[in-house]
């Protein structure tokens, strides 16, 4: 893009300019900068790469997309619309998603929860935080008789957000639970 004509970049690369986005004004207003390359998950189990500027983007989703860049995390992937014929998909990815991640169709698109939140660059902390309602927290706390840690440990005493994104998981991929409680999950 940066260092093609407008010809080759609209004939070649197929890029193709709207409202918002003009080809020139682009490439006088920007330079290549390689902090802008992440992986995208494209499909499942299909990871491109792209240059994610959100001058390039278009519905960036950049306060979503920015708890992936470059940073252990994991999303619940999942349509917030039910298909027509009841089927729900859920995967998981580390990456940011792509539009159409799993089906391509005029009946909504997929969303991605982060497990954890990263602060912003102006944040007076650095460390992330989990993406779990704390109530339900407490509770889960209060049940299994362990405590919530925000990381990971290996202690038999604990659980962390990924054990809770396991089960999760692991709960919506059983057929008797999707069989059970069909109707909700509509």
């Amino acid at each position: 893009f940066f260092g093609n004509d407008f010809s080759y970049i609209i004939n070649i690369m197929k890029v193709k300019e709207n409202s918002s986005f003009r080809i020139e004004k682009i490439k006088s207003e920007s330079i290549y900068d390689d902090k802008f390359i992440n992986k995208i998950s494209y499909r499942p189990f299909d990871d491109r790469y792209i240059y994610f500027d959100t001058k390039f983007i278009e519905r960036s989703r950049g306060k979503l997309s920015n708890h992936f860049f470059n940073k252990l995390n994991i999303g619940l992937v999942y349509r917030r619309q039910q298909l027509p014929d009841n089927q729900s998909y859920y995967f998981l990815t580390n990456n940011i998603m792509a539009d159409g991640y799993i089906r391509s169709d005029n009946k909504g698109g997929e969303s991605v929860a982060p497990l954890y939140l990263y602060p912003d660059e102006n944040s007076l902390t650095n460390e992330r935080t989990p993406n779990l309602n704390l109530e339900i927290i407490k509770e889960i706390e209060e049940k299994l008789g362990l405590k919530f840690v925000n990381e990971k440990e290996q202690n038999s005493t604990t659980f962390a957000p990924i054990d809770i994104l396991d089960y999760i998981y692991a709960v919506l991929h059983s057929p008797s639970y999707r069989e059970k409680y069909k109707e909700f999950l509509k």
